[in-house]
């Protein structure tokens, strides 16, 4: 969470906003499985910090908007 925060902190609007965006969709498309992140290129597995994807995806988006 320490990423997304200093990226929120560090990115022009515009680049928060396109990630809030995307993020959303994604959201809308229902749960996501376990490994939605690692097939989206990432290297973080919620379920290390003991949370499903989508409530990390949730916290992700409360961060972004601070």
């Amino acid at each position: 969470m320490d990423a997304v925060k200093a990226f929120s902190l560090d990115e022009p609007i515009e680049s928060k906003n396109q990630l809030k965006s995307a993020l959303l969709d994604l959201q809308s498309k229902g749960p996501l499985p376990e490994d939605a992140i690692n097939k989206l290129g990432g290297n973080f597995k919620p379920e290390t910090e003991g949370i499903t994807t989508d409530v990390w995806l949730q916290r992700v988006l409360e961060a972004l908007a601070e």
